[in-house]
């Protein structure tokens, strides 16, 4: 009889363990606003679980949502290759976002997003109200919306719209009107994921010479060891003004989830391929899928480069040479580019460098520079630093 208790107790606890969310001090990131810098980061919170109501909980003690906001429904999806979230919010949370001007709907779309997408390490998230897609008088959020998709600036943001405090006073000396520097030009960075490819890396390069662009390369190593030609090809894009980053060495694995071996691999055998090929060793990597543990990005030797304007051309692939196809990624980076952000394409599809032949045309009519990314980020770039824009 004591034997069977004992067995009834230990089931007890474990599936309170397992179906209850009874284990303690669970870390989560939540994406909040840095008042002394007007930009949006995260912050490790304590919790007792892991669930889609303890973070709504943790967003709204730190007065980023509205008290009356609450989650009817969360789904976390395993395809094959990425993790897609559906969360479903009451009708509060529309009503709430509706209050807020256009800039501020947009960061609170942001927060949310990157906080769900951080902490179950997804690609990217559906946000519905009421079962239905977020849409407000200013802006439709009906789109899924991946990692840091929106500007992550704040600059236009009040944060006590949000109960925030912040210091409005102007430094001693200071006039509100900034003075105007003299180069005014804007200036992008161009990134590319996933090549080399043996086509396409060289008719990139030379569509960026026509427009005295640069672009930076983020490759995948084996690439190189599969298809040999390529080592001239990323040597080619180094020798005209273009650089070559490190993206992994297999395309395999996360960075917030592999053990240190298997980090150090993928990046060391990259680094490698690249110095044989180009002379010159890397000082920048862009993690799979965006994912990497901030002790990583702190340990890895180099400037860990992100995005903040995505192309979503891996959406629009086939059929090649579709104009519909092409056209919506054109439009996609068009209608969210501005000065100092970071586009990410890549090259290894036929509608991204047709695509691109566009981009660059509308970039040069607008007044756009297009540089690499160490360009635009110049002397702030560091290593053990994460950077989503210029």
């Amino acid at each position: 009889m004591k034997k069977s208790l004992r067995i009834l107790l230990i089931f007890i606890i474990v599936s309170c363990l397992l179906f209850s969310g009874c284990t303690k001090n669970v870390t989560i990131n939540v994406y909040g606003i840095n008042v002394e810098n007007n930009t949006i980061g995260s912050k490790e919170v304590k919790v007792n679980k892991l669930s889609a109501e303890t973070i709504i909980v943790q967003m709204q003690k730190e007065n980023l949502l509205s008290k009356d906001v609450a989650v009817l429904d969360f789904k976390n999806t395993s395809g094959d290759f990425y993790r897609s979230l559906t969360l479903n919010l009451n009708g509060s949370f529309t009503d709430w976002l509706s209050s807020l001007d256009k800039s501020s709907q947009e960061i609170v779309m942001q927060l949310l997003a990157n906080t769900f997408l951080r902490n179950y390490s997804a690609v990217d998230i559906l946000i519905l109200s009421d079962s239905k897609p977020v849409k407000t008088s200013l802006c439709d959020f009906s789109d899924q919306i991946s990692y840091a998709v929106l500007d992550i600036s704040a600059n236009d943001l009040d944060p006590e719209k949000f109960g925030l405090e912040t210091d409005n006073s102007l430094p001693p000396g200071s006039s509100e009107e900034s003075p105007e520097t003299p180069d005014s030009k804007k200036r992008v960075a161009l990134s590319f994921d996933d090549g080399p490819h043996s086509r396409y890396t060289r008719m990139i390069v030379d569509k960026l010479k026509e427009y005295n662009a640069g672009a930076t390369f983020f490759i995948i190593g084996n690439r190189l060891d599969q298809y040999p030609s390529t080592a001239e090809d990323i040597k080619y894009a180094v020798e005209n003004g273009c650089e070559i980053g490190i993206h992994g060495f297999t395309h395999k694995v996360y960075y917030n989830k592999c053990d240190d071996a298997t980090f150090e691999y993928e990046l060391s055998e990259t680094a490698k391929r690249i110095k044989d090929a180009t002379g010159k060793a890397p000082t920048i990597m862009r993690p799979i899928g965006g994912f990497i543990s901030d002790e990583r990005v702190k340990s890895c030797g180099y400037g860990v480069i992100m995005w903040n304007v995505d192309s979503e051309d891996w959406k629009h692939k086939s059929p090649a040479g579709d104009k519909k196809q092409i056209d919506a990624i054109v439009n996609t980076v068009m209608t969210t580019v501005d000065d100092g952000k970071i586009i990410l394409m890549h090259e290894i599809y036929e509608n991204s460098y047709q695509a691109l032949c566009i981009i660059l045309e509308k970039l040069y009519q607008e007044g756009y520079e297009v540089l690499t990314v160490s360009e635009l980020l110049g002397s702030d770039l560091r290593p053990g630093e994460k950077y989503f824009h210029g």
